[in-house]
């Protein structure tokens, strides 16, 4: 019979109780194989960035159609509802994460679950979104105004828009994770909202919405042809509004593909 010796497991993915069940008294060398997995998945092939990018078409087409429905006097949890809905008739499995629906002062939220909340004339509204198709996930955010918006909010969306541009353009394999964020952090202070750009720019992504490569002041990661990573600067002004937009990009060995096709103009619906 075949006798084990070594078993590799994922120890992030696995229950207490089910490790248990499988390995208690049994006299095997249990290694911890999460990293090797991890740096497999980081490295995307063609079939993985094909599902990948008809994931990014379901959200984007979804997000079209649930412009439709923006207008003063709905919830944030309707609007979300709406987005969700879309996804899944044009034949997502589900929403690869609790969509993000932030109006108003609730746009500063970076991470703000949509509420009970009603949009009103002149709010901001920051959606981030993703359809989970075959199991790879989109990730992607864009931030609209209800009807009218100030020059304060003209001003804060252009200063994200061009740091989400730039920090894009340094994309390639040999950059560093570190290095990219920078550039995006740095317009964001020169134009005087360093101190509200409280994350990362971005992270990896397919199968888990936020994989291992981290593209931060924190990060260690280079990047590598085959990566997926989100681009994704933010600006948010407590008790106000927020302003994030985030694509999903390929990192290639020259340079890099967008696989967004949704407008980053600025809508006002």
């Amino acid at each position: 019979s075949l006798k084990i010796q070594n078993i590799g497991i994922e120890y992030s993915k696995i229950y207490h109780r089910d490790y248990d069940k499988i390995f208690k008294n049994k006299n095997w060398n249990i290694v911890n194989i999460d990293e090797q997995l991890e740096s497999m998945r980081n490295i995307k092939t063609v079939e993985e960035i094909e599902t990948m990018k008809k994931a990014i078409k379901i959200s984007e087409d979804a997000f079209v159609e649930m412009l439709n429905y923006v207008k003063p006097g709905i919830t944030e949890k309707y609007l979300a509802a709406v987005l969700e809905f879309e996804m899944k008739k044009r034949g997502a499995e589900k929403p690869g994460f609790d969509t993000i629906v932030g109006s108003g002062f609730r746009g500063a939220l970076p991470h703000g679950i949509a509420s009970e909340k009603k949009l009103e004339e002149g709010d901001m509204i920051v959606i981030d979104f993703g359809a989970r198709y075959k199991g790879y996930n989109a990730d992607l955010t864009r931030t609209i105004g209800v009807k009218s918006i100030t020059d304060e909010v003209r001003n804060v969306y252009s200063t994200v828009l061009n740091a989400n541009k730039e920090a894009i353009k340094a994309v390639k394999a040999g950059e560093s994770g570190f290095d990219i964020d920078k550039i995006a952090r740095e317009i964001i202070k020169e134009a005087g909202y360093g101190e509200y750009f409280g994350h990362g720019l971005g992270h990896g992504l397919g199968i888990e919405v936020h994989e291992n490569i981290s593209v931060s002041p924190r990060s260690k990661h280079t990047l590598k042809a085959g990566n997926v990573v989100t681009i994704e600067p933010g600006i948010y002004l407590d008790g106000k509004f927020g302003v994030r937009i985030e694509d999903d990009i390929l990192v290639l060995k020259n340079g890099y593909e967008n696989l967004n096709s949704l407008s980053k103009d600025l809508i006002i619906v």
